[in-house]
């Protein structure tokens, strides 16, 4: 759980501006204040109005280049189909926010601005130094939490930003392909609200721990428009070799890794993560609603809503990690065989270290031929055998498979050394479902405001 002082901003030099939240009032001038992440600085956007519908606008930075009906077709979209499922999935409802009721999350958001209810998008090339073929990582689009507080860089509306180069308008893009982030980047203003909400009564406001609010927005992503298939792909390819997720890597502990693009392995994890919840939790996405209702803002706010049996992180983050190598067609080690996710396997080493450094939440598989010498291990490590086709055991078993993982809850602790037999679990050899296509691990890739941010300015934990 992070408290900070008004909420995650993604500019260092406003966190300490004015931190009143605005609650009615507000601008309504075209120019919109930006950010700059080359120079982390914010700049003037000139922008025209150029759809108003029945609960969004859409205001287009001049010289953008689209055309009318490419911006009508996003305006339409969010009226007639986004809108609606983020609401019944994600909205708290008929909440009481200092002594006033409230139907639902969005009629607190437009309480908190501008109260025109409509969600204001706003298309932009969002200055981030993107460059095909050599730097593929690009910002499709940010929700900044400062525009709803009475500070001086704050357009003081329910805004979202998406990006038109490359988001929509470089080769191969279209309108279509900002729907996902558009609907991404609405869960982080509707969860931010919802910490608002949660936080009265605090001196601060409170908010979840990153994966939890990374997990609910690759979770919107799948309820909008059914599976993700840049994230399966990026898991199942490991970024065609560029991730680390053989050697670990994954959402619990954000970003913590270099090279920068291994932060695509976490985007790709917590998104199987947050399926693989749903789906042991009977497949409905009320899930979902139930951790944005939790009154906690760490792994606890998972362990609350799950229900018997899923009590306990340790036991979650093991089930889950054995799902990726067992995926057992029913029961927690598996994607409840799933038409798309029954086939996934965690990619391979090209080879194993009998000693790895862990983050709370990672872990790794070895084969054990023999049974191995686990000495040595850091205070949160723990071993289980995993043994075809549904078990899990602590004695040692030929031929099965070692996990090795961190069970430490914290995720600002520090890595554990963790041990492993030394010898690599084989390649998949199981493919994706043939009704589903999975694109090549190529860029540009999509990345998080925050993730570029704390990218550029060295915050890695490794």
């Amino acid at each position: 759980m992070k408290k900070l002082f008004f909420a995650i901003c993604v500019l260092p030099l406003l966190l300490f501006s004015s931190c009143d939240l605005l609650g009615l009032g507000g601008m309504f001038s075209g120019n919109f204040w930006a950010i700059n992440f080359i120079t982390y600085t914010p700049y003037r956007v000139n922008a025209e109005l150029l759809y108003e519908g029945t609960y969004c606008e859409v205001w287009v930075e001049k010289g953008s280049g689209l055309k009318q009906d490419q911006i009508d077709k996003i305006g339409l979209e969010y009226d007639t189909k986004i809108h609606g499922k983020m609401m019944d999935n994600f909205s708290l409802e008929d909440i009481v926010f200092k002594g006033t009721p409230y139907a639902d999350t969005w009629e607190l958001a437009d309480y908190l601005v501008d109260g025109n209810g409509k969600i204001c998008i706003l298309l932009l090339d969002i200055k981030d130094g993107y460059k095909p073929f050599i730097n593929e990582s690009y910002i499709a689009g940010y929700f900044f939490a400062e525009d709803f507080f009475d500070s001086f860089y704050s357009n003081q509306r329910a805004i979202i930003y998406i990006d038109t180069y490359p988001g929509i308008t470089g080769e191969g893009r279209s309108v279509e392909d900002c729907y996902g982030t558009l609907v991404h980047e609405l869960q982080h203003l509707m969860h931010f609200v919802s910490c608002v909400y949660k936080s009265q009564g605090e001196d601060e406001i409170l908010q979840s721990d990153i994966w939890i609010d990374e997990g609910l927005s690759s979770a919107a992503e799948f309820v909008y428009d059914g599976h993700v298939g840049e994230r399966i792909g990026w898991f199942q390819e490991n970024g065609g070799g560029a991730g680390k997720i053989p050697q670990g890597n994954n959402f619990y502990v954000w970003d913590n890794h270099t090279p920068s693009i291994t932060v695509l392995d976490d985007y790709a994890t917590v998104y199987l993560f947050f399926q693989w919840v749903r789906l042991q939790t009977g497949g409905n996405s009320n899930i979902y609603r139930k951790i944005i209702s939790s009154e906690h803002f760490d792994h606890r706010a998972v362990t609350s809503v799950m229900g018997p049996g899923f009590s306990n992180w340790d036991f979650i983050i093991r089930a889950w990690l054995a799902a990726n190598y067992i995926n057992a067609p029913n029961g927690p080690y598996g994607y409840m065989d799933d038409p798309v996710l029954k086939n996934i396997r965690t990619p391979a080493p090209s080879s194993n270290q009998t000693t790895v450094k862990l983050f709370p939440g990672e872990g790794v598989y070895s084969i054990a031929n023999t049974n191995p010498n686990l000495a040595g291990q850091g205070v949160n490590i723990k071993n289980v055998f995993l043994i075809a086709p549904n078990t899990l055991s602590d004695n040692f078993s030929t031929g099965s498979t070692l996990l090795t993982y961190n069970k430490n809850e914290n995720p600002e602790a520090a890595a554990e050394d963790g041990k492993t037999t030394g010898v690599p679990i084989p390649a998949a050899s199981a493919s994706l479902s043939g009704h589903f296509y999975i694109p090549a691990v190529t860029g540009p890739f999509r990345i998080g405001a925050q993730d570029f941010l704390r990218q550029r300015t060295g915050e890695i934990n490794e």
